[in-house]
């Protein structure tokens, strides 16, 4: 075995290839707030922190969403087919001004649309991951249905592959087993 640096000694060379990040800009139409919106979307395949909302789709890629101070929401992601999912969950085309004026002077519901007016339910990715949490909430704590659904999604999801945006090496220690 030779010094480090002399001829023929073994260098091993780490190559990370980031694939390209479409990011676009996007205008929701009608009243549209991701903080309220999202302030409660942090689960199994999504989480909002610091006004950013990340969620895996069941692809494994990662896209991720925020909003500017002027209102405009930043898409990324890795495909096409990511932004045309996230803009799905997000709800940006669907205008809800019409309810809005219709029951802004209704008694039971009149204050909830001046409070909540950017307010839109948050999206799942699929039609199985709804059906998955409404079944998995039935007649069980929402504790319990959250676990149940963790579950299902850890066990049916492919393994998810690096984030293009993640270009460096994180290497975990390895664990003895004794």
């Amino acid at each position: 075995m030779s010094a480090p640096g002399s001829i023929g000694s073994e260098v091993t060379l780490a190559v990370y290839v980031c694939a390209p990040v479409i990011e676009t800009t996007e205008r929701p139409r009608g009243p549209y707030s991701l903080r309220l919106s999202a302030r409660l979307a942090t689960d199994t395949t999504r989480a909002f922190r610091g006004g950013r909302l990340t969620a895996a789709l069941p692809s494994g890629e990662l896209v991720s969403a925020w909003q500017q101070p002027d209102g405009l929401v930043v898409l990324r992601s890795d495909s096409e087919q990511g932004l045309e999912r996230l803009r799905f969950m997000l709800g940006l085309v669907n205008d809800h001004s019409p309810f809005l004026e219709r029951f802004r002077d209704d008694p039971l519901l009149g204050r909830a649309t001046l409070v909540l007016k950017g307010l839109r339910p948050l999206r799942l990715a699929t039609v199985a991951q709804s059906l998955l949490r409404a079944l998995a909430g039935q007649l069980v704590t929402w504790q319990d249905a959250k676990q149940i659904e963790r579950s299902v999604i850890r066990r049916v999801s492919p393994p998810r592959p690096v984030s293009s945006r993640a270009c460096t090496s994180r290497r975990r220690p390895s664990r003895s087993r004794g």
